[in-house]
């Protein structure tokens, strides 16, 4: 329950203090944001302001910023972390920083309410990693949310040539029924 969930913060602030400056930092902004705590962007300055190379120092400033609905204090501080990704990350590691942050980046578009931000966050994404699914999940949602039924339609067949494998049903069924197309919903369901 909440008691747990609370003493399990309070001890992962009580180790963190024991850890070096930089990882006791990033603990500590992290804990501090998932309790509301107003210090959590604080932290997460401080963290970026002492390690401006790392992109990992933005990512829980832009979270805390994030969590507060501060649109665009979220997105300049994801900004940095996929500038610094995009300079150093191989484009075929296996393990995708700049990609969690693209994510990230569209996250925070879709809550500031700017689906043409979205957009154009989905397709600077694809020039950059063009063999990644998320580009075009983010493309069905910019579409489903604007009502854009055709575009809609375009982007899940797209998004399941390229990420063919965990689509089920209920993906195109949920993005159908955003996008108004109940017919499409109707057959959808009927198919599972």
């Amino acid at each position: 329950g909440v008691a747990e969930e609370t003493s399990r913060y309070a001890r992962a602030l009580r180790l963190a203090a024991r850890l070096p400056e930089r990882e006791r930092l990033a603990v500590t902004a992290v804990v501090l944001e998932r309790t509301i705590n107003p210090a959590a962007v604080a932290v997460a300055e401080s963290l970026s302001l002492k390690y401006p190379g790392e992109p990992e120092s933005y990512e829980p400033l832009a979270e805390a910023h994030f969590s507060r609905g501060q649109w665009a204090e979220a997105r300049n501080a994801i900004e940095r972390a996929i500038a610094i990704d995009s300079a150093t990350e191989p484009v075929d590691r296996q393990a995708c920083h700049l990609c969690e942050d693209l994510n990230h980046l569209s996250a925070i578009y879709f809550w500031w309410d700017s689906l043409a931000a979205a957009e154009r966050t989905a397709e600077r994404y694809k020039r950059l990693r063009p063999w990644n699914h998320y580009p075009y999940h983010i493309l069905v949602m910019t579409a489903a949310l604007s009502g854009n039924v055709a575009a809609t339609h375009a982007n899940l067949r797209k998004f399941f040539e390229v990420h063919p494998g965990n689509v089920g049903e209920e993906y195109f069924a949920s993005r159908f029924l955003l996008a108004g197309a109940y017919d499409s919903v109707e057959k959808r369901v009927q198919s599972m």
